[in-house]
């Protein structure tokens, strides 16, 4: 009889630990979600560094530009290095990046005249 209580303390020792070990185990940071983001440049606001894109769901979405982000005219095959200076409101824009709640943080950016 004691040696099946002193298993029972064991066992419901051991899963005490557990437990606690797993609630202290510190959580793990997420990862950005990295999306694109293409459409037709609708807005540019130079003073906030963003730019609104209609995309193809007709939906308008903003795009956050930096110092690090890359510039490109031309397509995703051939382009040429380029700066947010040269781009115009109605040309084809994609962007890729994370985004930081709603609004996407370019960290690559090309566009080109609109079709």
């Amino acid at each position: 009889m004691q040696r099946m209580f002193f298993k029972v303390i064991a066992l419901s020792l051991g899963i005490a630990l557990s437990v606690l070990a797993y609630q202290k185990a510190p959580a793990k940071p997420k990862a950005p979600t990295v999306g694109n983001v293409q459409g037709t440049v609708r807005m540019i606001a130079k003073d906030k560094s963003e730019i609104t894109v209609h995309t193809s769901q007709n939906m308008d979405k903003i795009v956050i530009n930096g110092a690090a982000t890359k510039w490109g005219f031309g397509s995703s095959k051939k382009q040429e290095p380029s700066s947010v200076d040269k781009l115009k409101d109605g040309y084809f824009l994609n962007c890729s990046g994370p985004f930081e709640g709603v609004k996407l943080a370019a960290t690559s950016c090309y566009f080109r005249e609109a079709k």
